[in-house]
């Protein structure tokens, strides 16, 4: 059996296409930031949907091509915020053959576990999914023992505060702090393995270990320190979003939202009492591809 999933997040979209022993036949992301303006504006504007919806022809294209028997779709933060929510998954549908189902943060927060502890053997975990419009905290071994989602995501954060160009030691100062009393109540990393997950952490391990942003699937499994992650911010905050999109180590479409990605993993960091997080290249779009296979 053939298995597809999506993942249409608030900042980027992933498809992927499995066989029946989850060996990889299609691992597809695209950065759309579809929750670009929501946290303003509650809507979806015009552009980000077009720019999300023309890479959901690209995934309907893939999954006939795969002959897939089996497909999930889930959208996440800012399609449950957003007022024309309902508008966009019917898009979307008209284009993969499914309504997507718009998650809450807890269904989003379990499979984002599932898939980033799959195999391993250092549990317990403590998982850490930074989206671009929510980030989940999930602890457990084998099963979740506690978890949290919270309104705090890329791309929410480089709006709001100002961090998706060049950011000032002030803009950067009023970040930290918001951030991190948003996260005053998240569960403890005492004890447990904490494990990065999503575009944000594999983001800022690409350009702590200097490498080719273009060509992630090589990576395998890496590592942050807290000190890394606020040596990047320090390095990036001052460039613009088009000179932090020229360096070799960044993704010209996290240029705007790695800054504020940074601000939330180490103040993630901080919050749980670690320096260090493993960061895995697999998460939610993995636990559902899981889930449709019932392993």
């Amino acid at each position: 059996m053939i298995v597809g999933a999506i993942d249409i997040g608030s900042n980027s979209m992933r498809l992927l296409i499995v066989d029946g022993n989850l060996d990889v036949r299609v691992n597809q992301r695209s950065i759309t930031q579809l929750g670009a303006g929501v946290d303003a504006t509650g809507r979806f504007n015009a552009a980000a949907m077009a720019k999300t919806l023309a890479v959901m022809d690209e995934f309907g294209e893939l999954l006939r091509a795969h002959d897939v028997d089996v497909l999930a779709a889930v959208a996440t933060s800012a399609t449950r915020d957003a007022s024309n929510g309902a508008e966009f998954v019917a898009e979307v549908a008209r284009r993969i053959g499914m309504a997507p189902e718009v998650i809450s943060g807890t269904r989003e927060a379990a499979l984002s576990f599932a898939g980033a502890t799959r195999g391993r053997t250092d549990g317990p975990y403590l998982v850490v999914d930074i989206g671009g419009g929510s980030t989940e905290f999930i602890r457990g071994d084998g099963s979740i023992e506690s978890g949290v989602s919270i309104d705090v995501g890329c791309v929410r954060i480089a709006e709001r505060y100002g961090l998706a160009d060049v950011a000032s030691a002030q803009k950067l100062d009023v970040a930290r702090s918001m951030v991190a009393a948003a996260l005053v109540d998240v569960p403890t990393a005492e004890g447990a393995t904490v494990v990065g997950v999503a575009g944000t952490f594999n983001a800022l391990a690409t350009y702590i270990h200097q490498r080719d942003p273009y060509h992630r699937e090589s990576f395998g499994e890496s590592s942050v320190t807290l000190t890394g992650i606020i040596h990047a911010t320090d390095e990036l905050a001052p460039l613009t979003a088009n000179q932090r999109g020229l360096l070799p180590q960044v993704h010209v479409d996290r240029a705007s939202t790695i800054v504020a990605g940074s601000v939330i993993a180490a103040c993630a960091l901080q919050s749980v009492g670690v320096d260090s997080a493993v960061v895995s290249p697999t998460g939610l779009v993995h636990g559902l591809a899981a889930e449709l296979l019932g392993i």
